[in-house]
């Protein structure tokens, strides 16, 4: 950058470095806490080693706001294909690399645009499950999407019991000590931040006991009401309900809800799903992927 020609050359101030939170294997895991192609889950951490803060934020899922959950059935086949027997095994993935938290929202440590959490330990936990964390079960399925056909492939859909373990391992690397934790996610990771708010809350006040203050604050999620936001050029689209919408043909929309229909009833999940929104939507629960839907259930503290 140049000011009164290019003589007098200014140099930008380069923002202050993002926290790089460090990979960690689960310790001592669940046999079945594994993600759709029976790998394991991992968790990140950095920790605020100057000021010892008791203060975190987890969040779920990384910083990509992209689909956090396959469908069809041939789709989430994609991640762990049939091999033949006698075939290779597949080399064993490389270790997680250290990620950079965000350089905005609640896990930057830029404290200019994040002052109130930018000293607060920082967590993530992978979603790897393919399936908001909804399933505590398998499904065979082969590359047409037919299940236990010819060439099958076993997919571990065991979202409940990774989401569980990766929170037990956060506790023993120091969040058993924590008096405030925040819950964040982008996107489809904001959904899944709204539909597990109780039961993540629930669960980490019996890993930390002395959680004070606890809250929920997703980086949007998916909903069905206000304005859809066209990239393609038609324009913004108001709408009343996609519930009304999809998936009636003629709008861009009609696979979305099929996609959750099918999530649902795939993952099993159902158990997963708040009781009372179940209970609201008994003939259609899979609303309750909906973060609307849920929200109007939810007992824990929450900025939505």
């Amino acid at each position: 950058l140049y000011a009164l020609g290019p003589t007098k050359q200014i140099i930008p101030t380069p923002p202050p470095p993002e926290h790089e939170l460090t990979p960690h294997g689960l310790v001592d895991p669940d046999p079945l806490a594994v993600c759709i192609d029976g790998q394991r889950p991992s968790v990140s951490v950095w920790t605020n080693n100057v000021t010892a803060s008791t203060s975190w934020v987890l969040s779920i899922g990384g910083a990509s706001p992209a689909l956090q959950y396959c469908f069809p059935a041939s789709g989430c086949y994609m991640f762990f294909p049939y091999k033949p027997p006698g075939a290779p095994p597949a080399p064993p993935p490389p270790p997680p690399a250290p990620a950079a938290t965000p350089n905005s929202g609640p896990t930057s440590g830029n404290c200019a645009v994040n002052p109130t959490f930018c000293t607060f330990n920082q967590a993530q936990i992978t979603s790897c499950d393919m399936g908001l964390y909804l399933g505590n079960t398998t499904a065979t399925v082969n590359a047409s999407g037919v299940t236990a056909g010819v060439n099958s492939t076993t997919l571990h859909l065991r979202g409940q019991v990774v989401l569980s373990e990766q929170l037990k391992t956060l506790a023993q690397l120091g969040l058993a000590k924590a008096t405030e934790i925040l819950v964040t996610g982008i996107g489809h990771s904001g959904t899944a931040a709204i539909l597990h708010a109780d039961s993540l809350h629930a669960q980490l006040l019996a890993l930390a006991p002395g959680l004070k203050t606890f809250g929920v604050l997703p980086v949007d999620a998916i909903h069905p009401k206000g304005i859809i936001s066209d990239a393609f050029g038609a324009g913004d689209v108001p709408v009343e309900s996609m519930l009304d919408l999809a998936p009636f043909p003629g709008n861009r929309f009609e696979w979305y809800s099929g996609s959750l229909q099918f999530l649902l009833n795939f993952t099993q999940g159902e158990a997963a799903l708040h009781p009372d929104c179940v209970a609201a939507n008994k003939d259609e629960t899979w609303k309750c992927l909906y973060a609307n839907e849920t929200l109007a259930n939810t007992k824990a503290p929450l900025c939505a």
